[in-house]
């Protein structure tokens, strides 16, 4: 057999093994830990909860993108939504899910929803930060107390919808960031005292997680592909880890790794979860486990839906 030939063959044989793994990863390679409740999927199209033992759906095929989801701290309620008119102005519909009841119970209506709702750790109150008007009009985050159906807002906090905003643990504060307008300048991280309408500027830097101890902010520095902590008053400041590059074609062609969407924490403010960019195209991820004592990153699934919030496993 000639040199062609062998490396037609070996290349054919790379081929059917990678597209066995590919199908066999998407049917099993969901995101699951020992002992762990976790929310993933792609809102709008599959939401699932897993645990070590039960892969639930929540919502398959909505009609249009959702808004990201959030879970309570103790995994009980669900928070997302439900798109009832796709065209423009887009309705979508605020829901929360029991997953003791195993239900759906919807809230407030809104147009032109989007973006994320953030449920508080408590589960008493949701978190939407939009405008009401368009862009370029004041943004303010709006709250809507789930007993009573009460809804609040925040004073004016910028002109540009906030991202991942994060309730801290006793639910007193939000923390989010933004942009300083849309077309320059670092994105920075405020946190929103909900009582008194304080704003404060924290550190630059985005997609900010606030851990279930209250001692620490997750969060990125994009531009320089790091992940950082900090405590909530802006002190203290410490650098986890920076990614490399992904070497593809035997090492002859690099690309820069990136995160996407906020770090996950572990009920017990131990862990990282890490949603690594896999593919943008079919927003796919690599999921690692970060721990946060030694500094070790390890990947625990690849290419495969992303992870959204951890809560114990009941």
């Amino acid at each position: 057999m000639n040199r062609r030939a062998c490396a037609l063959l070996i290349l054919v044989a790379s081929a059917l093994l990678w597209s066995d793994l590919g199908a066999q990863t998407k049917q099993e390679d969901i995101p699951r830990l020992p002992g762990a409740q976790l929310l993933v999927g792609w809102p709008g199209y599959k939401l699932l909860l897993t645990t070590p033992k039960e892969t639930r759906t929540l919502q398959e095929k909505e009609h249009g993108s959702t808004p990201i989801p959030s879970m309570s701290r103790d995994g009980t309620l669900i928070a997302s939504g439900r798109v009832v008119k796709c065209c423009e102005p887009r309705v979508l519909i605020l829901q929360t899910y029991s997953v003791e009841q195993k239900k759906w119970t919807d809230y407030k209506k809104i147009e032109r929803g989007g973006g994320a709702v953030y449920i508080s750790p408590d589960g008493s109150k949701l978190a939407l930060a939009r405008d009401e008007r368009g862009e370029d009009f004041p943004v303010r985050v709006y709250f809507i107390d789930l007993k009573t159906g009460i809804e609040s807002a925040s004073p004016v906090i910028g002109s540009d919808n906030p991202r991942a905003v994060s309730w801290s643990p006793d639910g007193s504060r939000i923390a989010y960031y933004m942009f300083p307008s849309k077309l320059s300048g670092r994105p920075s991280i405020h946190i929103l005292d909900i009582r008194s309408g304080k704003i404060t500027n924290i550190v630059d830097g985005e997609g900010p997680a606030w851990s279930p101890s209250g001692e620490w902010i997750a969060y990125f520095d994009v531009s320089r592909y790091q992940v950082w902590l900090v405590h909530p008053d802006g002190t203290g400041s410490k650098l986890l880890l920076t990614l490399g590059k992904r070497w593809l074609f035997l090492g002859l062609r690099s690309m820069q790794r990136g995160f996407g969407l906020a770090p996950v924490w572990s009920p017990d403010s131990k862990t990282l979860l890490l949603n690594e960019i896999a593919s943008g195209e079919m927003s796919t991820y690599d999921i690692h486990l970060l721990d946060l004592s030694t500094l070790k990153m390890t990947r625990k699934f690849k290419n495969t839906m992303p992870v959204y919030a951890w809560a114990d496993a009941k």
